[in-house]
């Protein structure tokens, strides 16, 4: 399968490896924002009832906010599998695999990644069975707290 289709994550452990959900999990990805949501941190100003306008704090740099990244996927696999396969995604993603909570996530088909990332919300949004394999749509949203600076991964 293309890279377009899969996300690669790797837990922020020493020494962790880097998962590509195709290989690993028979997950491609449907959908995924290109531009992430970049949201400035809002400045702290004092408002004197005698002056005009306010006095704002003028920094180097805008601070930016964390922010919440929908991804859209699909499981498709053998017959009975779907389950199995996404508890064990679902496993990696919360940390009950062992391997921590938080990760970096990258996406080879917009070239973005992102740090500080923990699983938020799992939903399932259409489940079938035909011709001998399960197939899952659903979407997941990931919190990312280091909401600037690329990274990059490879498998």
């Amino acid at each position: 399968m293309s890279k377009a289709y899969t996300i690669l994550i790797q837990k922020e452990k020493e020494g962790a490896a880097v998962k590509d959900t195709v290989r690993d999990w028979n997950i491609a990805c449907t959908d995924i924002p290109f531009l992430p949501e970049n949201e400035a941190k809002e400045l702290p100003s004092r408002d004197w009832p005698d002056e005009d306008g306010e006095d704002t704090y003028r920094p180097e740099t805008i601070k930016m906010k964390a922010y919440d990244l929908d991804i859209s996927l699909c499981y498709k696999g053998d017959l009975g599998s779907a389950y199995t396969q996404i508890e064990e995604f679902m496993a990696y993603l919360t940390g009950r695999d062992g391997g921590g909570t938080f990760f970096k996530i990258y996406s080879p088909h917009t070239l973005i990644g992102r740090g500080g990332c923990y699983m938020k919300q799992f939903a399932p949004d259409d489940f079938w069975k035909g011709n001998g394999e399960d197939v899952l749509e659903f979407k997941i949203t990931v919190r990312v707290t280091e909401p600037c600076g690329n990274i990059i991964l490879s498998a």
